[in-house]
């Protein structure tokens, strides 16, 4: 008897221990919830966009590079990574994402233009500089929806 009793009271621990373990996972991932969740909130009371949403939109564009997702999605990003060693006329044909055609499919533009030096552009005269710009070219296109989040440090344009 005294041994039934004994395999008992070591059976309820071992069982409450993996109890208290498994809460205190699922205690460690609802914080983690809840400060995502408070992220995002912040994020949308401040009107900023959400961080989660611009790495997405960033790594969607590398992924696709300048080609369309099955849903007629397009995804284009810039950051100082890629304007690194780039002539002046280089950063300026890189500022924007190719022009959309009617024919290209194009449903949504999702952009993100994050560069956390300041940007120098040399332009001639009378050029017209686009950063983080959708240009439409044609009559024939239809709804597209375009979302742009651009945060620079800075522009200094200097004349060639």
């Amino acid at each position: 008897m005294r041994n039934h009793v004994l395999r008992a009271l070591i059976a309820a621990v071992i069982g409450s221990g993996s109890l208290l373990a498994q809460n205190a996972v699922g205690a460690s991932t609802s914080a983690l919830a809840r400060s995502s969740v408070a992220a995002a909130q912040a994020a949308v009371a401040a009107q900023s966009p959400d961080p989660s949403t611009e790495v997405m939109i960033r790594n969607r564009a590398r992924v696709f590079r300048d080609r369309l997702t099955a849903s007629g999605a397009k995804y284009w990003a810039l950051t100082d990574y890629d304007l690194a060693g780039k002539t002046p006329d280089q950063v300026l044909q890189r500022l924007s994402p190719s022009a959309i055609k009617a024919s290209d499919g194009v449903r949504e533009m999702n952009i993100v233009v994050a560069l956390r030096k300041p940007l120098t552009v040399f332009a001639k005269a009378g050029e017209p500089i686009s950063l983080g710009t959708a240009d439409v070219e044609g009559a024939d296109v239809r709804s597209i929806s375009v979302k742009s989040t651009i945060s620079i440090n800075g522009v200094n344009i200097v004349p060639k």
